[in-house]
């Protein structure tokens, strides 16, 4: 007797599960309608996690799972450190006398090769003319202050982009990075620092008597050149500041040699306060910059417009140190759904991979 009495309880305990888990998936399902597709987001993987597919997969995979492209399908490898120094012994590099980090080119080959058997879109990614290891080498051909030290962004230092010696070394860098084979080509390749320093008092080498428009060209010639360089099956994007900064970077003839432009959408770099950047001055800054570069992609820009939004703020303290915090989950999620009204396939920049606010809001 006493079992049969205990039956319909347990039935009631099965029925309750499987309410609970209904519910749960629905709500997952719900949830995950309002951002974007998993076709439609990407993430950038820093150039310490390319060790190997494990360590990759480590570094960027939610708590009690492994990221697929069911949930996010574009990953973003950074061929670069910070100092410019390349993730991969290069054979242009060994040319022209710069260090890379000591792992062979063939790891960065079979791990483009398994991603892609996997099913992810894979862009290699590198910064052009901020790249302190060939200014170190060549500091002939480096930005420089007016008392003759080279310039530093943030201890980075900047090549001037009108070096004939830099574009040589660069176009063999491209011609070395499209050569992988067939089943590890990139995707895509990105180039990011396509421009001048944001600064106005500084002496170039090449670019110190040419006028502005000379050097809006010189930047455009520069990517022209570099489409050249890269074969049709691999396109190439560009990290675009937003527009009205005068770094040389002229939309609407960027769109001829880009098939892509990525504009950084980065509020939080324009309201540098801390605690964490005011929600509605970061959400206009968000905003305006969206209106800003619509407006200069044109209707005949060939470029298709993909944007890379931030993952995380970067604010200042009273002393006027920079911090660089995980972006509230609140700000996160409204941007994906601004992200998702546009239609736009995106890319979130992390500092050191870190994503934890992204899989949270998306339910992982």
């Amino acid at each position: 007797m006493s079992f049969l009495k205990a039956k319909p309880k347990r039935n009631l305990a099965i029925v309750a599960v499987i309410f609970v888990c209904g519910i749960s998936i629905f709500y997952f399902i719900w949830n995950r309608a309002r951002y974007p597709t998993a076709s439609h987001l990407g993430i950038f993987v820093s150039q310490d996690a390319l060790t190997s597919e494990e360590e990759l997969f480590e570094r960027l995979s939610p708590k009690g799972c492994e990221i697929s492209p069911s949930d996010i399908k574009t990953l973003v490898l950074e061929l670069s450190d910070s100092d410019g120094v390349l993730s991969f012994q290069s054979e242009t590099a060994e040319k022209f006398n710069l260090k890379t980090i000591k792992r062979s080119k063939e790891i960065l080959i079979n791990l483009v090769r398994q991603l892609k058997r996997r099913g992810f879109y894979v862009i290699g990614y590198y910064q052009v003319f901020k790249n302190p290891e060939f200014a170190r080498v060549y500091p002939g051909d480096a930005a420089q202050q007016f008392d003759g030290r080279s310039f530093t962004d943030k201890n980075a230092l900047f090549v001037d982009p009108m070096s004939s010696n830099f574009q040589g070394y660069f176009s063999q860098m491209l011609k070395e990075l499209s050569a992988f084979p067939v089943d590890a080509a990139f995707d895509e390749i990105m180039l990011d620092y396509i421009r001048y320093p944001e600064y106005s008092q500084l002496r170039y080498p090449y670019s110190q008597h040419v006028k502005y428009s000379g050097r809006e060209k010189a930047i455009t010639d520069f990517v022209s050149r570099m489409r050249s360089v890269v074969p049709p099956s691999i396109a190439l994007s560009g990290a675009l500041l937003r527009p009205g900064l005068m770094v040389g970077q002229n939309y609407p003839q960027l769109c001829d040699s880009f098939n892509i432009i990525r504009t950084m959408i980065y509020p939080s770099r324009e309201t540098k306060k801390l605690p964490p950047p005011n929600v509605k001055a970061w959400r206009e800054n968000f905003q305006g910059i969206v209106k800003l570069s619509e407006k200069m992609i044109q209707k005949g820009c060939k470029a298709k417009f993909e944007p890379v939004i931030e993952g995380f703020a970067i604010a200042e303290d009273e002393s006027g140190r920079r911090n660089y915090i995980s972006l509230p989950e609140n700000q996160m999620a409204w941007q994906l759904e601004e992200v998702k009204k546009k239609g736009w396939k995106v890319i979130i920049y992390n500092s050191h991979s870190d994503f934890s606010n992204l899989y949270r809001v998306l339910g992982y």
